[in-house]
């Protein structure tokens, strides 16, 4: 895999604290612009919507405002009419990315990708677009085609001597942060161009909130929660930033998720990665008959939400109900034939209620639909060791931590593995008893 190379040119943009409405704008006109851009980037999302609105009234093709409503549209869940202030636009180029965004919320997905196509020929949001169009084949399945699309961020990134936009070098991190999951040294290279992107308002936000999932997807909650904090500290109604509390919060096992869903669902009601997240945290907290209600409300939004089948699929597993668990799984693998997601959120549920042989067939599941499924491999391993299958459970754990060696319960159980060899077997009528060499003959008699 090739490596992103080091960058010893400063960055060839200025930083300014909002983006410009267009070159040579009357003094009035921007000031109002500023105004309306201070409300969206603060979280006054009602009054932002007013005042880009008015803009849009005077100024039609003012695309950078259009593309700043459709962005206060989306947060607070008003995908629709996102979409048809976009379809309004005078010309649709420049305004395509936002509107691609807002049609992938709802799950319009060859809309979509049909947005990502043209917003990806020019202006500042192409390489976002680019970004955008890779993510959508990935989450439909076509992994070659997608991978093959972030490794071409890597030639960008490489080809610019250091001029890129904080915007261009954001779609280099999600690229590059996508090329770590079969090169986990790369996931540096994805945290280094989010770095690098940090600077000015237009990005941020943004910036900070995939800083943090980078984080959290490698195990350190606390570093993510600063960065979404960081977010908060300028906009306390930030929904991706809320969400992203909430993930840290049940990430970490304790309290605190359900105030910032609460936060994130005042802001957004139709956030629909908050609400499956929501319907799934009910499934593990043995409300079965709401989870599945979450999950149907959230499709009702956006038929086509992995997150929310996977809710769905996982109150029909726990209740075991195996016919409505494998229609619904084939709705999800119908979107995404190799979404290994669902099984992995399965295996999970089956540890919960000491379901093992179950959390075993669905981590192999995981791991067949995708061989990069690490965390599949992963529960396979150790629910392996938990049913006595100790070499195939050694050699599932193997495969987890190569692939994702940031892992500490892969590296945890692997190390308990290299102990084992002080350790003896006897063999009973009924059981194999696994004891310490130095105590096992005396123990033996009495267990």
């Amino acid at each position: 895999m090739r490596r992103m190379g080091s960058r010893t040119a400063a960055l060839g943009l200025v930083l300014i604290a909002v983006p410009a409405l267009a070159d040579a704008q009357p003094s009035g006109r921007q000031s109002a612009y500023d105004d309306a851009w201070s409300s969206l980037y603060t979280g006054a999302y009602g009054d932002a919507v007013t005042k880009y609105e008015a803009l849009l009234r005077e100024a039609p093709g003012a695309a950078q405002a259009r593309n700043d409503l459709i962005s206060a549209l989306v947060a607070t869940g008003q995908y629709d009419r996102a979409i048809e202030v976009g379809r309004a636009a005078p010309e649709s180029q420049p305004v395509a990315n936002a509107v691609g965004e807002a049609l992938l919320a709802v799950g319009r997905l060859d809309e979509a990708a049909q947005a990502f196509r043209e917003g990806a020929t020019a202006g500042p949001y192409a390489l976002t677009a680019e970004a955008n169009l890779a993510e959508l084949y990935f989450d439909r399945g076509e992994i070659d085609e997608a991978m093959g699309r972030f490794d071409r961020f890597i030639d960008v990134y490489n080809g610019a001597n250091g001029n890129m936009s904080a915007r261009d070098l954001l779609a280099v991190g999600r690229a590059v942060t996508y090329l770590g999951r079969t090169e986990p040294n790369l996931f540096q290279d994805a945290l280094r161009a989010l770095t690098e992107a940090e600077g000015p308002q237009s990005t941020r936000a943004e910036t900070f909130v995939r800083q943090g999932r980078l984080h959290l997807s490698k195990y350190d909650s606390p570093t993510a929660k600063e960065y979404f904090e960081r977010v908060l500290a300028d906009n306390p109604r930030h929904p991706e930033a809320l969400l992203g509390m909430a993930e840290a919060a049940l990430f970490d096992g304790g309290s605190g998720a359900e105030e910032f869903l609460e936060r994130l669902f005042e802001v957004n009601p139709n956030h629909v990665r908050g609400k499956a997240l929501h319907a799934h945290r009910m499934l593990t907290e043995e409300t079965y008959q709401e989870g599945a209600r979450l999950a149907e409300e959230t499709l009702e939004i956006n038929p086509r939400s992995l997150e929310a089948l996977t809710a769905l699929a996982g109150s029909h597993f726990v209740a075991g109900d195996e016919t409505g668990f494998a229609e619904v799984r084939a709705r999800a693998l119908a979107i995404n034939p190799a979404y290994a997601g669902l099984d992995v959120a399965m295996a999970e549920l089956a540890v919960r209620i000491r379901r093992y042989a179950q959390a075993v067939e669905r981590a192999s599941a995981a791991v067949e639909l995708d061989p990069a499924a690490w965390e599949g491999w992963g529960l396979l391993g150790m629910n392996q060791l938990r049913l006595g299958d100790v070499e195939e459970g050694r050699t599932s754990l193997e495969t987890a931590f190569a692939g994702d060696p940031y892992n500490p319960w892969f590296k945890n159980n692997l190390d308990l593995l290299d102990t084992f060899e002080r350790y003896d077997i006897h063999t009973t009528e009924h059981f194999e008893l696994f004891l310490h060499g130095d105590e096992s003959d005396l123990l033996a008699v009495y267990l």
